[in-house]
């Protein structure tokens, strides 16, 4: 960002701020939905995999939905 806006935001803290804080913004949630979004739904499967594979997993699912 600097190399590319660095002469433009050069003496304007606050327009330089907004745009990096944007920047950052925009950085974060493309991480988010790219990244971390992926994993997080291959842990579930993973989880639920193990779940349906487990002896007697049958019967601790409604017990463990009336504790909650």
């Amino acid at each position: 960002m600097q190399v590319t806006f660095g002469t433009a935001l050069q003496g304007q803290r606050a327009l330089a701020f907004a745009t990096y804080a944007l920047a950052v913004l925009l950085l974060g949630a493309a991480l988010h939905y790219l990244v971390e979004r992926p994993f997080l739904r291959l842990r579930e499967r993973g989880k639920a995999r193990a779940n349906s594979l487990a002896p007697g997993a049958a019967a601790a699912q409604p017990a463990a939905a009336a504790t909650d």
